[in-house]
C-alpha cells in the first residue's frame, strides 16, 4: 500500500501555484453571487493578507503532496502555518 509523498515547493513552483489558487478562490467567491471583478479583487486581497511576503512569508511552508509513488499528479498543494507553543 502506497502512502502520501510530500515534496517542498520551490519558489519557481510557487508563482504558478499562487496564480491558480487565487483564481480558484475567486471562482468560489463569484459562485456565491459576487461579480467576477469583485471576486478577483477579494481573492487578491485575501492572498495578500495571508501571504504578505508571498513564498518568503515567515512561518509558512509550501508542499506538494503526491499519492504514493506517482510523480505525475500533484493531488494537494497548500500552505501550512507553523506555530510554536508560547
Amino acid at each position: 500500500m502506497a502512502g502520501v509523498r510530500l515534496e517542498p515547493m520551490t519558489e519557481d513552483q510557487y508563482k504558478p501555484w499562487r496564480a491558480e489558487a487565487e483564481a480558484h478562490y475567486a471562482q468560489s467567491v463569484a459562485a456565491s453571487g459576487r461579480s467576477a471583478q469583485d471576486a478577483a479583487r477579494n481573492a487578491a486581497d485575501t492572498y495578500a493578507q495571508l501571504l504578505p511576503d508571498e513564498f518568503a512569508t515567515p512561518d509558512h511552508h509550501f508542499w506538494y503532496a503526491y499519492d504514493g509513488d506517482s510523480s505525475a499528479d500533484a493531488t494537494l498543494t497548500d500552505s501550512i502555518t507553523v506555530r510554536t507553543p508560547p
